[in-house]
């Protein structure tokens, strides 16, 4: 029994949005070397000291897109769906867009507040971005399909 391609693709869009979302809520989003008497590594995350409030509310933002992606895929992959008219593979790519959005709003938010300081990406911030870019580029490729 051959699993339809449309429905592969919202199966990898439910792993990817999944995956995503813990990468954003359980890892660092992005870290700083502070330099000087209090020297060492610091992180801006959900739990962690170092965040500014754009990060922190792009953060949950891009968990929520996520969410609703992974909601919406998992509709179009069970047999009978539970979310009865929802027509939803056509938003899952302006709810991607938006969570690609989100990451820039945050980094650039995180660059410019620690600009003095050498600051780097973490494992949050690729986890929401590469979530949001793939999950674009295969709604948009299933919706092609039909």
């Amino acid at each position: 029994m051959a699993i339809p391609k449309q429905r592969l693709i919202a199966l990898i869009i439910v792993v990817l949005s999944i995956v995503g979302m813990i990468l954003l809520l359980a890892t660092d989003f992005a870290g700083f070397y502070l330099t000087g008497y209090y020297s060492g590594y610091r992180y801006s995350c959900l739990g962690c000291d170092y965040y500014t409030g754009v990060d922190t509310a792009a953060i949950i933002i891009a968990a929520i897109l996520l969410a609703f992606q992974l909601l919406i895929a998992a509709n179009a992959v069970l047999p009978t769906p539970f979310l009865k008219k929802l027509h939803g593979m056509k938003i899952i790519p302006i709810l991607g867009l938006l969570t690609i959005l989100m990451m820039m709003m945050g980094g650039i938010s995180f660059g410019t507040t620690y600009e003095d300081f050498t600051w780097w990406f973490e494992a949050g911030f690729y986890g929401g971005l590469i979530a949001g870019i793939l999950n674009t580029v295969l709604a948009v490729l299933s919706l092609r399909m039909r």
